[in-house]
C-alpha cells in the first residue's frame, strides 16, 4: 500500500462563507483508496456547526459527489476516517454555519465553488480571478487499497 494526499495545506487567513460547498482544485488524489486522515481548518460557530468532508470526482468544473463523512464542530485534524477515493478525485467540504478558511499561497492554485451541500449529484463549479492563488486549508490523506482488497484499518476492528 502506497500514501494517498489530497488538497493542500495553509494557515489562517480569510474566511469562506458556510452555505457552500467549496473545493479545492490545486492537488487531486494520487492514488485509489481510503482518507482516513482530514486537516481542516474552520472558525468555529455557537449554533451547532456542522462539516461535512467529502470527495469528488469529473472533469472540472462539472463534478459528482463520491463520498462524504460528517465532523464536529471547529475541525483541526481527525482520524479513523473512511471516505473513499480514487486516483484524480477533489477532496472539498460544506459548512452548515461558521466559516472555513482560506489560504493566500502565493503560487499556481486555486479552490472552486458552489451554493448549498452539494456532494449528493453533480453540480458546476465556478472559479474566479480572486480565487487564484488562494487555497482551502483542507488536506486528506490515506493509504491506497488494492481492488477487492479489505483496508487494514477495517481488519483491525
Amino acid at each position: 500500500m502506497a500514501d494517498i494526499d489530497v488538497g493542500l495545506t495553509g494557515g489562517s487567513g480569510y474566511p469562506c462563507r458556510a452555505g457552500y460547498t467549496y473545493v479545492e482544485i490545486t492537488n487531486q488524489s494520487n492514488g485509489t483508496g481510503i482518507i482516513d486522515t482530514v486537516t481542516v481548518l474552520s472558525r468555529s460557530s455557537p449554533y451547532g456547526q456542522t462539516i461535512v468532508i467529502g470527495t469528488l470526482y469529473g472533469t472540472f468544473p462539472s463534478l459528482t459527489g463520491r463520498d462524504t463523512v460528517t465532523i464536529g464542530q471547529g475541525g483541526g485534524t481527525v482520524t479513523g476516517l473512511s471516505l473513499d477515493i480514487e486516483e484524480n478525485d477533489y477532496i472539498g467540504h460544506y459548512f452548515n454555519s461558521g466559516y472555513g478558511n482560506i489560504h493566500l499561497l502565493g503560487v499556481n492554485a486555486s479552490y472552486a465553488v458552489v451554493a448549498g451541500n452539494a456532494f449528493g449529484g453533480t453540480s458546476t463549479y465556478e472559479t474566479s480571478e480572486g480565487r487564484l492563488k488562494r487555497v482551502l486549508t483542507l488536506y486528506g490523506s490515506g493509504e491506497t487499497v488494492a481492488v477487492g482488497a479489505i483496508p487494514q484499518m477495517l481488519v483491525s476492528m
